[in-house]
C-alpha cells in the first residue's frame, strides 16, 4: 500500500473579483420641454463621462442643466467619470422675444 504523503497534489487557484455594474437613475425635470431623442435615463460607471443632451424648450433658448432646483451654481454639461448615485437635473432657459413685425 502506498503512502498518501507521496501523492500530494499542488493546486494553484486564481480568484478574480469583479465589481458589480451598478446602474444609477438620471432624472430630468423638463418643465414642459421635450427631451432629446437620445436622452438616457440611467448610467453605469463604465459609461462615464456621459454628455447631457439639450432638450427642446418651446419659446425658450436652452442655457444648460443645473443640479440645484433654483439654478444656483454652474451649469452641468456631463456626468463626470467616477460619479455614482442618482442624478437630478433642471433646465435653465431664456424666454425668446416674439417678433412683432
Amino acid at each position: 500500500m502506498k503512502n498518501l504523503e507521496d501523492n500530494k497534489v499542488l493546486v494553484e487557484i486564481t480568484i478574480t473579483v469583479f465589481e458589480k455594474d451598478e446602474t444609477y437613475e438620471i432624472v430630468y425635470h423638463f418643465n414642459g420641454g421635450t427631451p432629446h431623442p437620445n436622452t438616457v435615463y440611467t448610467y453605469r460607471k463604465d459609461q462615464l463621462p456621459l454628455i447631457l443632451l439639450e432638450p427642446t424648450l418651446s419659446g425658450y433658448r436652452f442655457l444648460g442643466w443645473y443640479e440645484d432646483e433654483n439654478l444656483f451654481g454652474s451649469n452641468i454639461t456631463e456626468i463626470p467619470s467616477g460619479s455614482t448615485g442618482k442624478k437630478c437635473f433642471m433646465p435653465n432657459g431664456k424666454k425668446l422675444l416674439k417678433n412683432t413685425q
